[in-house]
Order: C-alpha cells, then sequence, then structure tokens
C-alpha cells in the first residue's frame, strides 16, 4: 500500500489537504477533515499507484488572509501577488472564483523568501515562492519553476524586467 493517511492521526491537524505532487490548478486537490481519512485513502488509493502525492495541514489563514506568491526573475525579487478564494471555498486559483492582487511584502518577508531562492544552485530565470503567513511567520508551501502563471497582467512592469533577466542570463 503507497498510500496511508493514517499518519494523520499522529498530528494535532483539524484538516489536511491532499493532493498530487506534480499539477496545476487545483487539480485532485482535497481538503478534508482528519476523521475523514480512512474515505479520502480509498478515494485516492489508485491515483496513488502512479502519482506522488502531498499531504498538508491546512492553514485557516488561506480562508482569511490568502497565499502569497513572490515572483523573482535571476534571483531578484520582481513583484508579488495575494491569492485568495471565493467565500466557501479554500482553492485560490481563479477558476474557482478566486481573487488575486498585487502584494506588497514588507523586509521581513522579503529575507525569508531570499533565504528560500539562496538554497538553488545555478542559474534561475525564475522562481515563484508560494507560502501564507501564519502567526506572522511565513511557512512556505512550494516552490514554482516551471510556473506558468506570473501574474504580468497585474504587474504591468514585470514583463520588462522578466525580458531583462532573460537577456542577462544570455
Amino acid at each position: 500500500n503507497l498510500l496511508d493517511l493514517s499518519v494523520i492521526k499522529k498530528t494535532t491537524w483539524e484538516k489536511a489537504v491532499l493532493k498530487p505532487a506534480i499539477s496545476g490548478g487545483s487539480y485532485r486537490t482535497t481538503l478534508f477533515d482528519r476523521e475523514n481519512w480512512p474515505q479520502i485513502e480509498a478515494d485516492y488509493l489508485e491515483f496513488a499507484q502512479e502519482n506522488d502525492l502531498l499531504l498538508q495541514c491546512f492553514l485557516p489563514e488561506i480562508l482569511s488572509a490568502g497565499e502569497i506568491s513572490l515572483i523573482y526573475f535571476n534571483r531578484k525579487f520582481s513583484h508579488a501577488v495575494v491569492k485568495t478564494p471565493k467565500e466557501g471555498d479554500f482553492r485560490i486559483q481563479s477558476q474557482f472564483g478566486g481573487h488575486y492582487a498585487i502584494y506588497n511584502p514588507d523586509a521581513e518577508l522579503l529575507q525569508t523568501a531570499g533565504k528560500i531562492i539562496a538554497c538553488f544552485e545555478g542559474e534561475l530565470l525564475y522562481a515563484r515562492i508560494d507560502g501564507v503567513l501564519h502567526d506572522n511567520q511565513f511557512l512556505l508551501m512550494e516552490v514554482e519553476q516551471i510556473e506558468p502563471d506570473l501574474y504580468f497582467y497585474l504587474h504591468e512592469s514585470a514583463k520588462n524586467t522578466f525580458v531583462e533577466a532573460i537577456l542577462e542570463l544570455l
């Protein structure tokens, strides 16, 4: 059995999120209460035979404050976006009614994201650092390095910054 969600019993999590390790747009992403793990495990058992999954604690701050995306071009901060779900949903993607807005990170958040960027070796044309603020601490959810959405439509000058980053690496 490649999938064993009983590990959730050893946590203090009230809710959890199960999702494919490689996916987009909340494909096969499920939010569930901790006592419902047997049903979720049964639902995902066949899928787990051929796909890696991530199990994450659900952070309710996503519902109120949203998920923050910090976008870097050639290891330099470009812009940030906050993504919030529509009422009654947990998914922040626009196809599910999520709302995106420009976000102005403070110096501490930029320092934290900069440390994450520094973990990667070699050239790094772009990266998107996604996370949530929990008890005034940034918790990393994922690092996107093959992301198709860098929110250029929200930050017009980012297009030029991206082109400059490409030219720097050429």
